[in-house]
């Protein structure tokens, strides 16, 4: 989608809603798993911002490109607040595009 590469993380702050051995949760555990998660994404984000293209040929990944194909509706038909609203999005396809 717009040309963004994405992927959503989960981290779990309990288990007591679904495990029945798992204690019960207050606040302070609660609190403390999602202080130790942050931390956990920060270096999850570190790593694979590192790791994540090497080797990557953006060339040949048609990523970069997918709105030439994703988008259907004429030019003609854009509402004018849409097109300022993506403007930073469609940059690059209106460009390639005219």
């Amino acid at each position: 989608e717009a040309e963004i590469r994405y992927c959503s993380v989960s981290m779990v702050t309990d288990y007591d809603c679904w495990h029945d051995d798992h204690e019960s949760v207050d606040v302070e555990m609660l609190i403390k798993n999602l202080q130790e998660n942050a931390e956990k994404a920060k270096n999850f984000i570190k790593h694979l911002a590192i790791e994540y293209s090497k080797g990557l040929d953006f060339e040949s990944d048609n990523t970069s490109t997918i709105l030439d194909t994703s988008i259907v509706t004429q030019k003609d038909y854009w509402d004018p607040k849409i097109k300022a609203k993506l403007n930073s999005i469609l940059k690059r396809y209106i460009k390639d595009n005219k």
